[in-house]
């Protein structure tokens, strides 16, 4: 399969000033996401200002680990429109969201359990997540 995919993104991304700890820590090679203050809780995506959980007002920017395990993943063979060729959409979760995160696998052997590592793929000058084998 394709190193990419994407050439261009099919879709215009508005990045609010908010979420430009994000958008720049991609470009980083760095995972970022928000947590509260008040309850402690670990949001993806990021919520920047208010906690959806307990409604605390006071969140901070923190880095994700950039590994976790294959849940469940599809061999996209139909793709979209902006995409080009097969590839694989993996479901991986990371240990402290506790939950899924979706993005491109690029690679083979795919299983689900395995560990697989964040990586980062530039894409009409924004960098976004894929996973690789660990």
């Amino acid at each position: 399969m394709p190193d990419s995919v994407l050439s261009a993104l099919p879709y215009n991304v508005e990045k609010s000033e908010l979420m430009m700890p994000f958008w720049e820590g991609l470009n980083s090679k760095k995972f970022k996401t928000t947590k509260c203050e008040k309850c402690a809780t670990i949001h993806f995506p990021p919520s920047p200002t208010l906690c959806p959980h307990c409604f605390g007002m006071s969140m901070r920017w923190i880095e994700l680990p950039l590994s976790g395990k294959v849940q469940t993943f599809t061999h996209v063979t139909a793709p979209p429109e902006g995409f080009t060729g097969d590839y694989v959409l993996a479901s991986v979760i990371v240990d402290v969201l506790n939950k899924p995160i979706l993005a491109r696998f690029v690679g083979d052997g795919l299983q689900i359990d395995d560990i697989v590592s964040i990586d980062f793929e530039d894409v009409a000058g924004q960098s976004l997540i894929i996973f690789k084998k660990a």
